[in-house]
């Protein structure tokens, strides 16, 4: 994602993307990320080995759609004009592919249950707090 920043949003003299505020969003985004994908890895491993998992299912859930979301977000923010396409010439297939996955993203919280119901799983199985 930081090289497609470079190419659509620029560098200044120091090679550093141009847009402040993005650079901090782009940064904030790829630490989520990587946080969220040691968390689902160290899940599976812990199920692999018979453990009790230490990040409730529904918890892993709904950070990976939000990393999700927030990525096609920020991509369609870096392709700027570029991410307005659904087809027809004028755009590369990239573009029109990062297009169509930010439209497909704004779903990812309701798959498999909404982020509130997810919430409230883990709210009621993990915090042990009282239903309605």
């Amino acid at each position: 994602m930081a090289a497609l920043a470079r190419t659509y949003v620029g560098t200044g003299a120091d090679g550093r993307l141009a847009d402040g505020d993005l650079r901090s969003r782009l940064i904030d985004h790829l630490m989520t990320d990587r946080a969220y994908r040691l968390t689902l890895t160290r899940r599976i491993a812990e199920e692999e080995a018979g453990q009790i998992a230490t990040t409730p299912l529904s918890a892993v859930k709904n950070i990976g759609a939000q990393v999700a979301q927030q990525r096609s977000e920020l991509t369609i923010e870096i392709l700027g004009n570029h991410s307005l396409g659904w087809d027809g010439q004028g755009y590369t297939d990239q573009e029109l592919h990062f297009t169509s996955e930010w439209l497909h993203s704004k779903c990812f919280s309701i798959y498999g249950g909404s982020h509130e119901i997810q919430n409230n799983i883990t709210a009621k199985r993990v915090l042990n707090l009282p239903g309605d």
